[in-house]
């Protein structure tokens, strides 16, 4: 009688014993992909940002390539850039590749139609504005690409857009400070200092901001050629 209970007795306890195993094998289950999944989201976002710096870069050296001459906006599928010594930027290659991030920047006609509004198609050919796309991808795993896409539209000021009259002079404001530094950039954009650092991943890594209008006041080399601003 004795050696029955103690066998079912047995037996109840491996039950539970795996049970409990199983359980708790199923909760640190679900907190290790909670947590890998948290990693994840935080790596994609500060990848995002880092894309989004390097796309906004793009943006700025196509505008000044614009005030440069107009003229050297070219229609283009698929061009990168490239800054010289004395921080004047030109379109060169096919793309910009920034380790792990491949920017490409296109230069595309622009449409009009009776309002002057852009159209994506119909209308006539607006030859003072361009649209540019700078796009920026990189890989995320073995399978899978993101990718940050900014349009902007440029024009060659000094004509009437659309065909519209030419505007009225707009009341003169107080000049903004003639910048001499990259520090002076950032603090002419609402920073309080600058730094000059070798890409826009250093800026995001130290918790600042890359302005381009300042790079190219950053000439210490490849090491010092982006200006990070706090």
């Amino acid at each position: 009688m004795n050696t029955k209970k103690h066998l079912t007795n047995s037996g109840f306890s491996i039950i539970e014993v795996m049970l409990a195993v199983s359980l708790f094998v199923i909760f640190v289950s679900g907190m290790a992909t909670v947590a890998l999944r948290g990693m994840d989201n935080n790596r994609t976002a500060q990848e995002q940002v880092i894309a989004n710096q390097f796309a906004s870069e793009g943006l700025e050296a196509v505008r000044s390539i614009r005030n440069q001459d107009y003229s050297y906006l070219v229609n283009s599928a698929g061009t990168g850039v490239v800054r010289s010594g004395g921080g004047v930027w030109a379109f060169s290659g096919a793309n910009n590749v920034f380790e792990k991030y491949t920017r490409v920047l296109s230069v595309a006609a622009v449409n009009r139609d009776g309002n002057g509004d852009v159209v994506a198609s119909g209308g006539t050919a607006d030859p003072d504005t361009k649209k540019i796309t700078s796009t920026v991808t990189w890989a995320v795993g073995s399978a899978r690409t993101n990718s940050v896409v900014l349009t902007t539209y440029l024009t060659d000021w000094p004509s009437p857009v659309g065909g519209g009259p030419t505007p009225t002079p707009t009341p003169s404001v107080s000049p903004t400070p003639v910048p001499a530094s990259c520090t002076d950039v950032c603090v002419n954009n609402g920073f309080t200092s600058g730094t000059c650092r070798g890409n826009v991943g250093e800026c995001v890594t130290n918790g600042e901001t890359n302005i381009p209008a300042g790079n190219s006041f950053c000439t210490g080399g490849i090491n010092a050629d982006t200006c990070c601003c706090l």
